[in-house]
């Protein structure tokens, strides 16, 4: 349900990555052989890639612990038993925590797969919840921003829960909880129309 889209800030993130690790390892007073030089510029063509494996695997991290959290409280348990994280994975948990008490959700559906037989693609809803009366689906994001194409991914859940009956959708959100310990973020999409 998800493409790369466009983000025209993506080239610049790349080169900055590039420089940074250059600044960080290339010793300016030291000979470098041709072999060594060149492995260090590769090391550096490739550090975007290793630093948005790091993220993804952290956002995955924090992904899981707070879909736990959510299952746990979902089944009545206490959270109190999970061990604090010392990372950015638990600045993300702690941000949802925030929406959590802010928001105050009633969790309907937590990591719910979900599929649209007449569309042919399938994919997991974080949430369904309930949230002062109205019925949503939540999508918890730990990106550096929400982007539209998020918005696309809630959409086309909420396509595939009509075919399952389940509805009608209120409310469709993205919840970003960011793993650099900045507060989170809360967006509602607009509904589109039948001709959009």
């Amino acid at each position: 349900l998800q493409s790369g889209g466009n983000k025209p800030w993506l080239g610049p993130w790349m080169l900055k990555e590039c420089i940074s690790h250059l600044e960080r390892e290339w010793k300016a007073d030291e000979p470098y052989t041709l072999t060594a030089r060149n492995a260090l510029l590769a090391a550096a063509k490739g550090a975007h890639k290793r630093k948005s494996t790091e993220a993804k695997e952290t956002g995955t991290d924090a992904h899981a612990l707070i879909a736990s959290l959510i299952q746990l409280r979902m089944r009545g348990g206490n959270e109190e038993y999970l061990v604090k994280f010392d990372s950015e994975a638990a600045c993300a948990v702690a941000a949802w925590q925030a929406w959590d008490e802010a928001v105050k959700p009633e969790y309907l559906l937590s990591e719910q797969p979900v599929c649209s037989r007449l569309h042919w693609y399938a994919g997991t809803l974080d949430l369904l919840v309930r949230v002062n009366g109205r019925v949503g689906i939540v999508d918890i994001k730990t990106s550096k921003a929400i982007y539209p194409e998020h918005f696309v991914q809630l959409a086309a859940y909420e396509r595939a829960l009509e075919e399952w009956l389940i509805g009608p959708i209120q409310f469709r959100a993205v919840s970003r909880t960011p793993k650099d310990g900045t507060p989170y973020q809360w967006l509602e999409a607009p509904f589109l129309t039948e001709e959009d």
